[in-house]
């Protein structure tokens, strides 16, 4: 949705997939997927996969794989990614030698369909609308429509004051840091959805919060799929951090958050770093303006400060320090979150 609160065009043709769910952390990414895999024709992965930027990083586009036995041993590979750790959790983790033989090695698109169809909510399903829900993806859009040149993506955004506030609720990072990032990912990404109209549409969360029929029906009408009732009738909680931890369903009081969390300095600098982004993207501000990016010297800093929290979060995790530091490894060699090339 538009600052106006209306879709940017769009075909309104059904397609085979994939369908992008991106944006930034602790910006409603993970409800707008359980939302949609309620649809009977939706099926998207339930965890985030993160890979597809390291993969053409590491070989290249096309991929330089031979036959089955090549994917057979990327499949094997990327079994060992957080992404198959938190599919193998739920057995949901396919076996690498019953798809590598049913792909094209020379195609990353059939690759990853095959991988990506295999892991959504509704892997028996061929007809259905696929696709992947990573929100670091909102920096990749360019390259993903290059290896899928029917993808679509969906762009969800929530006010940067509450994002703001509730990366540094539920992560304890930074929220000066997390506006600057907000700034700039958001920028990026509207720049290259601007070159992309039939492919991409914005969704605000608090638009999603207040009116959940209307926002889903359109977001049907983008994939090119009739709206079902039962796409709002969701009891389960999806948030396991933040406010809206343990709430099952839609919370539609949770936006507006920041008037209360956040003091009115520290409501001033994030105006003054999301700025005329942040208002183009259809949020007032209270203090407006053009905007101003960190200095080298401070983003560092904040950087290195948000390294002691990002730490403690994976030791968490995995129980006891060294678990972590490797669980942090991990996921960092993998995440989407390393700059787009």
């Amino acid at each position: 949705m538009t600052s106006e609160g209306t879709a940017l065009r769009f075909t309104g043709v059904r397609f085979s997939g994939p369908l992008f769910v991106v944006g930034m952390p602790r910006s409603g990414t993970k409800l707008v997927r359980a939302l949609l895999n309620q649809h009977s024709g939706i099926g998207l992965t339930t965890a985030e996969s993160h890979f597809i930027p390291f993969l053409v990083r590491r070989y290249g586009n096309p991929p330089p794989f031979r036959d089955s036995i090549d994917v057979e041993d990327l499949l094997r590979e990327l079994g060992t990614t957080p992404f198959a750790a938190a599919l193998r959790r739920d057995g949901r983790w396919p076996e690498p030698a019953l798809l590598a033989p049913s792909v094209d090695p020379r195609s990353w698109a059939s690759i990853l369909e095959r991988l990506l169809r295999a892991c959504g909510s509704k892997p028996d399903r061929p007809d259905l609308v696929w696709g992947d829900k990573t929100p670091g993806y909102v920096s990749h859009l360019p390259l993903l429509a290059e290896i899928f040149p029917g993808a679509r993506f969906l762009h969800v955004l929530r006010d940067p004051r509450d994002h703001c506030l509730s990366v540094k609720k539920s992560f304890g990072k930074d929220p000066i840091r997390a506006a600057d990032r907000w700034r700039v990912s958001v920028e990026r990404a509207r720049r290259d959805g601007a070159s992309l109209p039939a492919a991409y549409l914005e969704l605000r969360y608090e638009v999603l919060l207040e009116d959940p029929e209307r926002a889903l029906r359109e977001v049907c009408a983008f994939v090119g799929v009739d709206y079902e009732n039962r796409m709002i009738q969701l009891e389960s909680s999806q948030e396991d951090l933040g406010d809206a931890r343990g709430h099952g369903g839609i919370v539609r009081g949770n936006s507006g958050k920041w008037r209360q969390g956040l003091g009115a300095r520290d409501v001033e600098r994030i105006e003054s770093i999301v700025g005329e982004v942040a208002t183009a993207a259809g949020y007032r501000l209270t203090y407006p303006g053009r905007g101003t990016r960190l200095g080298r010297v401070e983003r560092a800093y904040r950087r290195l400060k948000d390294g002691v929290p990002t730490l403690l979060h994976h030791v968490r995790h995995a129980g006891s320090l060294w678990p972590g530091v490797r669980r942090l490894i991990r996921h960092r060699r993998w995440s989407s979150w390393r700059p787009a090339q």
